[in-house]
């Protein structure tokens, strides 16, 4: 299992995510659960439809909840996200090649953004409106190797008196996946890089520690922030950051992509106290895996 999406509402966390089996078929997958440490053991449901890498959201104004997912780039639509068999027939999210696609909406449009393993970043935009709809005439953002702009590239609103926007994208590292992150202040705007580079990461090996010293992974892989706001805007707390991320222990001479041992974990941002007066300073983040986790539906 990988490829994660999760929302926290109405008390329970709803987790969407990639399934892919023994012989390299992949589907869709989700569960709830009320807290992380029943994720191990909660029901796993395989979806009817093959949602890989897939965003969940509730879009507000017209009271629904949507699922996007590539292969296609589709989205479906459902009144309750905790059934998964209650979603829609599929519907074309965009037209053309594309993985990993995400969508975030301001209070006027919609916008559609992907990556394609190639060191490209794509956005695409539509009158929210017309959402749930069919983007087209997507145009290149952001450029760079393709190991620095891989895939798993996920957007989010930062709340304020001015809200600014937040970039997340897969990189390929000398010592394993992470995340490197950029900032705007308009999501049709030009993007500014955050922490952005493999001894800078959002999230990656040099900034993650392990609180039990069991260092199961040196990947930080496709995931998403936890967003205790479900709807369109991808709204996340910068003071109570977690992302559920894949991690994998490397399996020697293992060459077929499909069956690497991905496992979910969580990151929790954690403030340090530094001074007994002044609480704040330095940050780090740790990663708990959630143990007996099975990659099966």
């Amino acid at each position: 299992m990988k490829d994660f999406t999760c929302v926290h509402y109405n008390g329970k966390y709803i987790v969407y995510f990639t399934t892919v089996d023994s012989a390299g078929s992949w589907g869709g997958g989700m569960m709830t659960f009320n807290r992380w440490s029943e994720m191990a053991t909660a029901q796993q449901y395989h979806l009817p439809i093959g949602t890989v890498a897939p965003t969940l959201f509730y879009f507000a104004p017209k009271n629904i909840w949507v699922l996007t997912y590539q292969w296609g780039a589709q989205y479906l639509t459902s009144t309750d996200p905790t059934n998964p068999n209650g979603w829609s027939a599929p519907q074309p999210l965009y037209q053309g090649n594309s993985l990993d696609t995400t969508v975030i909406c301001d209070s006027t449009n919609a916008y559609l953004f992907y990556a394609n393993d190639d060191g490209t970043i794509h956005r695409a935009s539509m009158p929210i409106g017309n959402f749930p709809g069919t983007f087209s005439n997507s145009s290149i953002i952001m450029t760079d190797t393709a190991a620095n702009l891989f895939e798993a590239v996920q957007v989010y609103t930062v709340p304020g008196a001015t809200p600014q926007y937040l970039m997340i994208v897969e990189a390929e590292g000398a010592a394993g996946r992470y995340f490197r992150s950029f900032t705007a202040t308009n999501l049709g705007g030009s993007w500014t890089p955050l922490a952005a580079t493999e001894s800078n990461p959002f999230a990656g090996k040099n900034n993650v520690t392990f609180p039990d010293g069991n260092v199961w992974t040196a990947d930080i892989s496709h995931g998403d922030m936890v967003r205790n706001n479900p709807d369109q805007t991808q709204t996340i707390d910068p003071g109570k950051l977690q992302f559920l991320y894949q991690g994998q222990t490397p399996t020697p001479g293992l060459t077929n992509y499909t069956q690497i041992p991905w496992r979910p974990g969580v990151l929790t941002l954690v403030n340090v106290v530094t001074n007994a007066v002044h609480a704040s300073g330095d940050v780090l983040i740790y990663s708990n895996r959630l143990n007996n986790m099975s990659g099966s539906n």
